[in-house]
């Protein structure tokens, strides 16, 4: 789950880009992250079914083709094809010759949850290992303004408006506290995640900013 810690600026000059693997359960919103991220309609998005999504696929935004992404086929409960696939690919993309060509980093998308449930599936908890001590595994909570918005519904005609804003923002970030964050630590030591909305492009623009920082050095 760590990285080397590395500058963006000393790993974009020893590799010409960053290759992102996009995992998670289906519906946690992994393709609409890429879009969002990239400010680029380049990942299949579907509000109907499940999106279909190639893992070979080369998915380049546009105005940003330093970043590679690679959109897997979301896991489902009790499924476990998706994930060998997801496994296969780590495996033969970390052992590509040419820098290049390997895979940099990989996105965990996870929903942070509204209600009762269990955060981690055995998939996503299996998931986190991915990457080993070599391969970058960045925690990505999706969807943290619905929890934001549930909170102000929550407070609705409790507090005035000011005070109900502020209010929900800090129930939320106790929220996440205790049941992302912690969850996450009990599983990892020392994980690397960030928490987005899909509608806060600083947070996004900050999950880019973490992912470059822990691309490591390629062998020289």
């Amino acid at each position: 789950m760590r990285g080397s810690g590395l500058s963006s600026q000393i790993a974009l000059e020893e590799c010409s880009c960053i290759r992102i693997l996009v995992i998670g359960m289906t519906g946690v919103g992994k393709s609409t992250l890429i879009n969002c991220a990239f400010k680029a309609n380049i990942a299949n998005v579907s509000d109907r079914r499940a999106s279909v999504s190639n893992i070979e696929n080369e998915l380049i935004p546009p105005e940003n083709p330093r970043f590679i992404l690679h959109d897997s086929q979301g896991l489902e409960t009790g499924e476990v094809d998706n994930l060998n696939k997801i496994k296969d690919f780590v495996k033969r993309r970390m052992a590509e010759p040419k820098v290049q060509d390997r895979l940099h980093a990989i996105w965990l998308c996870v929903e942070v949850p509204r209600a009762g449930g269990r955060l981690f599936e055995a998939g996503t908890e299996e998931s986190l290992r991915l990457g080993g001590d070599e391969l970058p595994v960045i925690v990505v909570f999706t969807k943290c303004d619905l929890l934001l918005l549930l909170k102000r519904n929550e407070l609705r005609g409790k507090l005035p408006e000011v005070e109900r804003t502020l209010a929900a923002k800090r129930q939320a970030d106790v929220f996440f506290e205790e049941r992302c964050k912690t969850p996450l630590i009990r599983l990892v030591r020392n994980p690397s995640y960030v928490r987005v909305s899909y509608d806060d492009y600083s947070s996004l623009s900050r999950l880019l900013e973490v992912t470059s920082s822990l691309v490591p050095l390629p062998d020289k």
